[in-house]
């Protein structure tokens, strides 16, 4: 019962972490980047997103 335990407790530590990077990367990107190659990038996340 420990091993189920462990691998949920893992499974949702890297789920979470996920779910926290990409908006982070975001904000990173969104001070760096012009506005119309963050709006190119933002448009192309929004593509992929879908698929």
């Amino acid at each position: 019962m420990t091993n189920i335990n462990n691998k949920v407790v893992s499974a949702t530590k890297s789920e979470i972490a996920a779910k926290l990077v990409s908006p982070v990367t975001t904000m990173v990107l969104a001070r760096l980047l012009t506005p119309a190659g963050f709006g190119v990038l933002v448009t192309a996340t929004m593509v992929i997103s879908f698929y």
